[in-house]
């Protein structure tokens, strides 16, 4: 592991980023298990699988622990950190492919792809920011 090069203000960043994170992921968990018929971009009763909603929104559980992990002590749950920004590329990825080649009469929300898409994108890009400036690569290998 590389040192960590000593910048309290990109910490303090990481941190804010880690939380705010961490929130938002709770409050998509949390409504996508207790209401899984209104989340997502098919929030309709007919279209959607409500098993498969309320697993991703344990997954989303699972990664609001991991970015608390990551929030209380970067340097030490270093893996924490790297992991919750390694799932916001991939994820930012599919819904860039899916606003980009779904047409939005297909039925799908076209606004709401490229919107998670532009969002998870721009986390992914402040979060290795503030790890490369800190001194730590974004990958866990």
């Amino acid at each position: 592991m590389e040192p960590w090069v000593d910048s309290p203000r990109m910490l303090r960043a990481l941190r804010w980023v880690l939380v705010a994170l961490a929130v938002a992921d709770v409050a998509l968990g949390v409504h996508a298990v207790v209401r899984p018929y209104a989340v997502g971009p098919y929030a309709s009763p007919v279209l959607t699988d409500r098993f498969y909603v309320r697993i991703i929104g344990v997954f989303w559980l699972f990664m609001a622990y991991v970015e608390t992990l990551g929030w209380r002590d970067p340097k030490r749950n270093l893996l924490a950190v790297q992991l919750a920004f390694m799932l916001r590329l991939p994820t930012g990825l599919l819904n860039l492919a899916e606003y980009v080649l779904c047409p939005p009469w297909a039925g799908s929300r076209h606004g709401g792809h490229g919107l998670f898409a532009a969002l998870d994108l721009a986390i992914w890009l402040i979060g290795v920011g503030c790890l490369r400036r800190l001194g730590q690569k974004w990958w866990a290998w």
